[in-house]
Parts: structure tokens; C-alpha cells; sequence
């Protein structure tokens, strides 16, 4: 009979995704993992063919504790605004995550707007909240929104720039309301 199996896909994941958390995605490595996980390396290529599959599949985890980071970060002012602010935070908490999705594709302009869109309706309901723009005065203004806290958010995850809450708060509502000037 053979053993019986003690590390799961999922606990292989786990252990990969705490270590792209310390050190990011690049470190992730069958030394690294395995060491994580407290096994032999054969765990980790029981389950995957190779360490290039486990990092798509790590970054693929990450991406979905992005989006669930985005969906419970409590609500402030506008859409726009809350989703601002959990974009900053999720950089300024977790960097080498964040890193790790800019460094995947994940942060293009319009993979960003797809995925809120998709995700919160979020362009249609700050037309509904702000009439008088239309919906592609609503998708431009938050293009710009975007790009200026995506800024932020890299100076942020690279120590360029240090900030308190209330700072980033502060310069969001600033961006927020000279762009929406543009369009009144």
C-alpha cells in the first residue's frame, strides 16, 4: 500500500504564497517552498510539473486576495474614493504582492477597469452617482483616477514614499476633484 499523501496542492500553494509574501514571486523556488513547508521538495513536483506552474498558480492566488482585499475594504465616500484607498493599502501592506501583480500584467489600465467593472459595476454605478457625466466621461475620469493612485501606490510598495492615512486621503479627494472639474 501506497503512503499516504500529508502535503496538499493547497497547503503547497499556502507555503508558496507566504514565501512570495516575504521575499516575492522570484524567490519562490523548490528549496524555498519546500523549506516552508517543512518537506522534501517531492510534495511540490507530486503536484506540479514545475516551479514556473506553482509561481502562475501562486500569482494567480494572489490576484484573487487582491480582489477579495478590494471587496471587504470598507466603504468611504464614493466607489471611486474606497477603491483608491484599498489600492494604496493593499501596496502599502503588502508590497511584494502587490510588485508581483504589476511584474504579472495584472495592473495594465485596462485590465484594471475589466476587472472593476466586472466586478462592482463600478463605472455605471458612479455614473448613476455622479448624472451628469456619460459613461465614457465616467470610464475616463477613472483612467485618470487610477493612474494618479496607481502612482502613489508604487512610491508607497517601493519606500519612495511614506504617507499616513489621512495624506493619502487628502491627495485622493484633491486628484478626485480636479479631475471631476474637467467635466463640469
Amino acid at each position: 500500500m501506497p503512503p499516504k499523501v500529508k502535503t496538499s496542492k493547497e497547503d503547497v500553494i499556502k507555503a508558496a504564497l507566504k514565501v512570495a509574501e516575504k521575499e516575492g514571486v522570484a524567490a519562490i523556488s523548490a528549496k524555498s517552498v519546500s523549506s516552508q513547508l517543512g518537506t522534501s521538495v517531492a510534495p511540490i513536483f507530486r503536484v506540479f510539473a514545475t516551479i514556473e506552474e506553482l509561481r502562475n498558480e501562486t500569482v494567480s492566488q494572489i490576484y484573487a486576495q487582491y480582489i477579495a482585499y478590494l471587496k471587504d475594504y470598507p466603504f468611504e465616500r464614493s466607489k471611486f474614493f474606497t477603491y483608491g484607498l484599498a489600492y494604496i493599502q493593499f501596496a502599502k501592506e503588502y508590497p511584494n504582492l502587490f510588485n508581483a501583480l504589476m511584474e504579472w500584467g495584472f495592473f495594465t489600465a485596462d485590465a484594471i477597469g475589466k476587472e472593476v467593472s466586472n466586478q462592482f459595476g463600478f463605472i455605471e454605478d458612479s455614473v448613476a452617482s455622479l448624472s451628469s457625466l456619460s459613461v465614457e466621461q465616467a470610464q475616463e475620469l477613472f483612467y485618470h483616477v487610477w493612474l494618479y493612485t496607481h502612482g502613489i501606490a508604487c512610491l508607497i510598495c517601493k519606500g519612495s514614499l511614506h504617507l499616513s492615512e489621512e495624506e493619502e486621503k487628502k491627495l485622493l479627494i484633491t486628484a478626485f476633484e480636479s479631475f471631476l472639474r474637467n467635466y463640469q
